[in-house]
């Protein structure tokens, strides 16, 4: 594949499309960030489809994403399976976004 240049008359494009792989897996972070939206939906415009989902999510979360011995699982496969190959702790994981998630659904719901 060829090296595209830095100069702006002699550029190219590559279709991305073309070579990019859905990735289907299910982060910490991202099902952290779900429930907090779905609560903040369910609190500023009462809609209880987006309780639902926070609720369900928070279900995945615990069947999928918490390791028995303690912290969460870096992701899950399609099929529920932890990703028990990468990190479970670092700067980001739990003192931001799983300790935001919980603080932040405590103090939302009644």
């Amino acid at each position: 594949m060829p090296v595209p240049s830095n100069g702006v008359t002699n550029t190219w494009w590559w279709p991305v499309w073309k070579v990019l792989k859905a990735d289907t897996q299910r982060q910490w972070w991202v099902q952290c960030e779900s429930v907090v939206g779905h609560v903040n939906l369910y609190r500023h415009f009462g809609d209880k489809q987006a309780l639902d989902k926070a609720q369900r999510c928070w279900d995945y979360i615990k069947t999928h994403l918490l390791a028995p011995e303690g912290e969460w699982y870096w992701s899950a496969d399609e099929q529920g399976q932890p990703n028990t190959t990468d990190d479970r702790t670092g700067f980001w994981k739990c003192p931001y976004h799983n300790t935001r998630m919980c603080l932040e659904t405590i103090e939302m719901l009644p």
